[in-house]
């Protein structure tokens, strides 16, 4: 539980939020990540868990929340009596350790993110789409939307010079506030309005398709079979993907539509598309 220390908040009725903050944008190999956060209001933080996680552009990822946190650093900060918090954070020595990595500050009223990149040289990369080069593939990231509908349009594109195909589409679904998961929940369609992900009963995927031995369902989509991996319901991060089953396959030119279905409550989708050379 947290409490409240003085009735003179700061920020008035504004919602109480964690600032996040990092002493810098991008480092090289070896330095240390300085970590620090404090509620936006004066309160007692009782609970607190800072993780660090390395983005590997070949695992699952959503937007600035990366699905599934194993091999992370954790760290349960000692918060002062304002609730300011500082966490140290050391980058190996190791090509490995280069790229994209997430914060999260899981807190009694909500989970928070911040992000830092690793490079030989540091290299500032400014807004909210970036695209992460690597040697075959290309990932856009849109992030934060918060918007009910989102027409995803899926096809072949031109980066710097070179066609490059759409392979695989992942997103994930965060409902901020606690409590709220069960009435905000994803409902992906094809453009003639086949239902891919939801809970409606014609949907070809209404629950978790994690089972024993598998991740993925396979189903079928404009005659052809398509991969698709979905979290479930009742998730503050609903998460899904889809990639064509075939190893050597690519995403059809298309539109995938995504519906937040809620009320009046705040949501997030972020999303990616990662696109690959042709074969």
């Amino acid at each position: 539980m947290f409490t409240v220390n003085n009735e003179l908040l700061i920020g008035g009725d504004a919602p109480l939020t964690l600032l996040l903050n990092t002493d810098k944008d991008e480092y090289a190999l070896g330095e240390t990540v300085q970590i620090s956060g404090r509620p936006s209001k004066l309160v007692y933080l009782e609970n607190i868990v800072v993780t660090v996680i390395h983005e590997d552009e070949l695992q699952i990822t959503c937007g600035k929340f990366v699905c599934g946190q194993s091999g992370s650093f954790s760290s349960r900060p000692a918060p002062s009596q304002s609730g300011l918090f500082t966490v140290d954070y050391a980058i190996p020595i190791s090509d490995d350790a280069k790229g994209k990595y997430e914060i999260i500050a899981d807190t009694e009223f909500g989970v928070y993110s911040d992000t830092f990149i690793v490079t030989d040289k540091p290299l500032i990369v400014p807004g909210e789409q970036e695209q992460i080069q690597l040697a075959k593939r290309t990932t856009e990231k849109f992030n934060r939307i918060p918007d009910s509908f989102v027409p995803i349009s899926v096809a072949e594109k031109i980066f710097d010079g070179v066609e490059m195909l759409p392979r695989v589409l992942q997103g994930s679904l965060l409902t901020p506030i606690r409590g709220e998961e069960a009435n905000v929940n994803l409902k992906i369609s094809t453009e003639d309005g086949t239902c891919i992900i939801g809970q409606e009963s014609d949907c070809l995927v209404t629950d978790s398709t994690r089972g024993p031995g598998t991740i993925y369902k396979v189903v079928e989509i404009d005659g052809v079979n398509y991969k698709v991996r979905y979290s479930g319901i009742d998730a503050r991060l609903e998460k899904f993907t889809i990639l064509p089953e075939s190893s050597d396959g690519n995403l059809l030119d298309s539109t995938w539509n995504v519906e937040v279905i809620k009320d009046d409550q705040p949501s997030r989708l972020y999303y990616k598309i990662t696109y690959v050379l042709p074969e």
